[in-house]
């Protein structure tokens, strides 16, 4: 059964109000940089996951890769 953000709250204003404070712990197992949502979906789809998968939304653009080079030409007989 889900609870709703409304009563968490409200159970973490009680509790404040005893002198008690209320930590929720989350496991991660994986932080993915934006740029691999891909990847990061098809991890959630395939299932098991032991935490939370996240992306990462301010990590930096990945280098780009290296521009292709060309053939050598033939040479001229």
């Amino acid at each position: 059964m889900m609870m709703s953000i409304c009563f968490v709250e409200l159970f973490r204003k009680q509790r404040a109000r005893c002198g008690v404070v209320l930590q929720f712990k989350v496991a991660v197992e994986r932080v993915f940089p934006w740029w691999a949502g891909r990847e990061a979906y098809e991890r959630a789809a395939a299932g098991g996951a032991r935490g939370k998968l996240l992306l990462h939304m301010a990590a930096p653009e990945p280098p780009a890769p290296p521009a292709p080079t060309a053939p050598p030409a033939p040479p001229h007989s």
